[in-house]
């Protein structure tokens, strides 16, 4: 059975309150207890701020695809008759969602909202569907208390839409067997069709004891340093606050002076001030009477288990959740004898007439002042609150929906037609009566709303940003990575996901790339153009190495597809501009830290290196701590199989000229752009020294100019040495680069720093010697493979490491390269892969370990 759980109640502002708590509770109960069904989530996505909370909390629970969204133009809510239109297709635009999706059953699990908010719910068009809905049923407490909560005709308007909505529903789920009874008398809905699946508290309601030092800080904070009796909850009519102020000031003044009256939870300003004053009216001071205000759940537990005692006035619930907290909590209950509470508290001799403001004085009188009484409480309560529990609601509600789903009489072809999409000639008859309030903008940004609901119904993808490449390839080592791991990523049709390169500019968000020189694309890529349309499930990788102009101007764009429920991941090259900034031009320190500011909001980042994932998780621990814990942070080995990375083609014009001098002597290597941190001064400079000792060699270096060398270039074009023993190839193609690898002698890596070193697995495939400086990323890449040199800068120690080198290479005794473990590009990106699919399921990550 596929279950789809509308999650509202944990989107509107009920999230706040008891709807909230139950919504939660009893989908985590209904996950546990329902393994042999397929539950999936529905989110609003005109709540925005919930979205990324709620699969955050509930990914470690389901699979990415069994969280749907849906999206429509708001504002929808009720209280503006402009709105009707939006109201209207946002109506439909859910019932298409719910129509891709095609449960077996929708569960619905709040209904009374949307006067005020964005909240969308209707039953009607979604049994045309032949789709049973469920609808937990809270109370009808508006309906019987017309004049406190109905007074005002619009409201009452909308309460009786939603009543008849309420009874189109094939099942209703009550909260206790008080709210049944109501459905029951009041509606005259069919008893057989409503289950009292009854409530439960939250686990993390239960006894705490608190040290001394713990409870005075408790007291302090709050302003409570007397005991006292506690009422926690909304401040609606029905809670009966100013019944509870008026009996708390009858109780005897040697009472009074020993205990305070301490009412906690959110209110409005209005309720406060009117609260205030009648407890001055009735002789008690701000002290006497403690307005606590709203609290956290870790400090409301500790607030329950200090109090002592706990009284819940209300006249009408539909459960009671609060009063069931505190006895979870090991605290003596009194309560109303009213509507649902004589279920939840068990027990005759703790209730109290709610409207008799003597008899609720003379109830807290005995709970303050009898000691037995308040034991006796607590022993049966405890005893009775064992009966609710949320695997027992869970149960009980799934067993029910199985009941409604068998009834339906729905063949294959009923199903069938259900999903044929027919509906677009009724969204037009619905907005026909609205027709004068839409413009042509309006219209054009609904049928972009009803593209990206219908776009969620089919393949995951993975988003791989691919901006610079897409506008130049530079055939620079991080465009090569991006070239061979995009190249394997669409090879391998990952996940079942289907491969999407994606590129954006400083104006343009991100668009769906349509074609690459070097790469075909998916099959069915061309159908794919326009703006990226992400849907929950969906992955975005930032594989190239954005500019941060462009990050910058996509930090909304990223913001919006994890609000969509998409998961975001960039792999880190480096973080050389901020870990050494003197290597860098000016502006561009500055310029990569704003980039790793962007890149961390992300749920993670996949390094190319271990060390490099110790560098971010440092910089994290230090610029943003509070997100060491939550940013996941993996990584992976680059490939070196050349071959497979696109490569580049076509030999230098003087190649002729290299290749006689590799034939006349050894000959060096070295490859990666020409700036200061490559070490190219300190090895030219060595060289020079060899040359003048008579060491006969060849130096060759391959790599384009980069940041703050003119001095260097300047004394490479001036060495007499030029294009003899000492070659320098600017724009050498990828093949001839492999060709190198094959016929020197040996790779010097001299970096001071690097975030990986991928020439050294590529020299080390072909078994080239790699004389490398002693950095902690090259050891983590070559090991035992290579021959180390000490981290100095001066020319004499790397030339006496060269000399040594060439004497155990004379003999054979040179550490050997070829049992490197160098991994080809679809290695790599299979271990790429690993990396994300770890995150994107909340398991552990291979291999990582932070520093």
């Amino acid at each position: 059975m596929r279950i789809l759980i509308d999650m509202q109640g944990l989107q509107t502002g009920s999230r706040h309150r008891g709807i909230g708590r139950y919504t939660r509770a009893l989908v985590k109960a209904m996950i546990r207890n329902g393994k042999s069904h397929e539950i999936c989530l529905l989110l609003n996505r005109l709540f925005p701020e919930t979205i990324v909370s709620i699969i955050q909390e509930f990914s470690s629970l389901l699979r990415p695809e069994q969280i749907k969204i849906w999206e429509a133009i708001g504002p929808t809510h009720a209280m503006d008759d402009a709105n009707a239109w939006r109201r209207a297709a946002a109506n439909y635009i859910r019932q298409e969602r719910i129509r891709q999706i095609a449960p077996d059953i929708v569960l619905i699990t709040t209904l009374f909202e949307g006067f005020g908010d964005n909240f969308i719910a209707s039953i009607d068009d979604a049994n045309e569907t032949k789709i049973p809905v469920a609808t937990i049923l809270y109370d009808l407490i508006p309906m019987m208390n017309p004049k406190e909560y109905l007074a005002d005709e619009r409201v009452r308007q909308w309460y009786d839409g939603h009543v008849k909505t309420l009874c189109k529903s094939s099942l209703l789920l009550s909260i206790s067997e008080s709210s049944r009874k109501e459905a029951v008398d009041l509606l005259g809905y069919p008893a057989e069709k409503i289950t009292n699946i009854s409530s439960a508290a939250d686990d993390q309601f239960q006894i705490k004891n608190l040290s001394p030092e713990e409870a005075s800080q408790v007291r302090k904070q709050f302003g409570l340093p007397k005991e006292y009796l506690m009422y926690s909850g909304a401040t609606d009519p029905r809670k009966n606050h100013i019944r509870l102020i008026q009996a708390y000031a009858q109780l005897p003044e040697n009472i009074r002076k020993e205990h305070q009256l301490a009412i906690v939870g959110g209110l409005p300003d209005e309720h406060k001030s009117a609260f205030q004053a009648e407890a001055q009216r009735c002789g008690l001071s701000e002290q006497d009477c403690k307005i606590v205000g709203l609290v956290d759940d870790d400090s409301l537990v500790k607030l329950y288990s200090l109090c002592k005692g706990y009284i819940f006035p209300s006249w009408h619930e539909g459960f009671g959740l609060p009063a069931l907290e505190a006895i979870q909590c090991g605290r003596p209950v009194i309560a109303s004898n009213t509507s649902s509470l004589p279920e939840v508290i068990g027990d005759e001799s703790a209730l109290f007439d709610p409207f008799d403001i003597h008899d609720m004085s003379k109830k807290m009188q005995r709970l303050l002042t009898d000691q037995g009484y308040r034991e006796t409480l607590v022993k049966t309560q405890i005893l009775h609150a064992k009966k609710f529990n949320w695997d027992a609601s869970a149960r009980a509600a799934l067993l029910a929906m199985e009941r409604v789903v068998a009834q339906v009489k729905q063949d294959t072809q009923t199903h069938q037609g259900a999903q044929q999409k027919t509906g677009l000639q009724k969204l037009g008859q619905q907005l026909a009566p609205h027709h004068r309030a839409i413009d042509d903008a309006q219209l054009r940004q609904l049928a972009t709303l009803l593209a990206a609901n219908e776009q969620q119904s089919q393949q995951r993808e993975l988003l791989i940003d691919i901006s610079e490449l897409v506008k130049h390839d530079a055939h620079t080592g991080i465009q090569r990575v991006t070239r061979a791991i995009l190249k394997e990523l669409i090879e391998l049709k990952p996940l079942g996901m289907s491969v999407r390169p994606v590129y954006a500019t400083p104006n343009q968000t991100y668009q769906y790339v349509q074609s690459l020189p070097w790469q075909s694309l998916p099959t069915d890529a061309e159908t794919k153009n326009g703006p990226v349309r992400a849907a929950p499930g969906d992955i975005f990788l930032g594989l190239d190495l954005v500019h941060p102009e462009i990050l910058k101007a996509q930090r909304v764009s990223l913001e919006a597809l994890r609000l969509r429920g998409v998961k975001t991941y960039f792999v880190i090259y480096d973080l050389i501009p901020i870990l050494y900034p003197q290597y860098a031009n000016a502006g561009v320190p500055e310029g990569h830290v704003q980039w790793l500011d962007i890149v961390t909001e992300a749920d993670g980042a996949i390094c190319i290196s271990q060390t490099v994932a110790s560098d971010v998780t440092e910089w994290l621990r230090t610029n943003k701590p509070k997100q060491v814990e939550t940013f996941q942070i993996g990584h992976f080995h680059l490939g070196a199989d050349l071959e497979n990375s696109v490569p580049t083609r076509g030999d230098p014009a003087d190649a002729a000229a290299i290749e006689s001098a590799i034939q006349q002597r050894p000959s060096f290597l070295m490859v990666g752009t020409l700036e200061p941190r490559k070490g190219y001064q300190q090895t030219v400079q060595a060289f020079e020294l060899l040359w003048a000792s008579g060491f006969d060699a060849n130096l060759i270096m391959i790599g384009k100019p980069g940041w703050k060398a003119d001095q260097l270039f300047d004394h490479i074009q001036q060495s007499c040495e030029l294009n003899q023993r000492l070659f320098w190839l600017q724009d050498s193609s990828d093949k001839y680069l492999e060709k190198l690898y094959a016929q020197t002698s040996a790779l010097i890596a001299a970096s001071y720093c690097e975030g990986y070193g991928l020439p050294l697995i590529e020299a080390a495939r072909h078994a080239l010697p790699i004389i490398a400086r002693d950095t902690a990323i090259f050891k983590e890449v070559a090991q035992q493979h290579a021959s180390y040199f000490p981290d100095s800068a001066e020319p004499q120690v790397l030339r006496d490491a060269i000399e040594e080198w060439h004497e155990k290479w004379k003999q054979g005794q040179h550490p050997k390269s070829d049992r490197m473990n160098c991994l080809t590009w679809q290695q790599s990106a299979n271990q790429l892969l690993d990396n994300i699919q770890s995150m994107d399921s909340g398991r552990e990550i291979k291999n990582h370990k932070t520093a």
